[in-house]
């Protein structure tokens, strides 16, 4: 080798047995976050719910309570939360959209007022994953520890 001559390296790659390690311990990983997909995206929509019927519609009830001197009656249903009224004091609707009124499995909240779980105030609640209101799946305003 001569003085002024550069020196080539060699650049090795991955080998076979390496590239294919890599790939399987990737399937893995893929494999079981599929496998618990389901579960997790389960857990997030009994938890939108919740935070829905617990928070979510209390402040356009109150409002509407406040300009018009009562709740929502059942037959009004939260429906009437998306109407401006000035007549009345609401100068804007309460939410924003219809889908507001949708659990996130798509179906409509259920409301009542008076309440049978809150006799002062209100009931909304979601027939929850299963669609039924006889499940133990239902999420009401009214369970505390949940």
């Amino acid at each position: 080798m001569k003085p002024n001559e550069p020196t080539v390296t060699r650049r090795r790659g991955f080998t076979l047995v390496e590239v294919l390690a890599a790939l399987a311990l990737v399937v893995v990983v893929a494999a079981l976050l599929a496998a618990n997909l389901p579960g997790m995206l389960q857990s997030g929509k009994v938890q939108a719910a919740r935070q829905a019927v617990k928070t979510s519609f209390d402040g356009p009830i109150m409002a509407f309570e406040s300009a018009t001197g009562a709740a929502p009656s059942t037959e009004q249903g939260l429906a009437v939360l998306l109407k401006a009224d000035p007549a009345r004091g609401i100068p804007a609707p309460l939410l924003r959209s219809e889908s507001s009124l949708l659990d996130p499995w798509g179906r409509p909240y259920k409301y009542r007022h008076p309440g049978t779980h809150n006799a002062h105030g209100w009931d909304i609640w979601s027939l929850g994953p299963e669609g039924r209101e006889d499940s133990p799946g239902v999420i009401g305003n009214w369970d505390a520890g949940k």
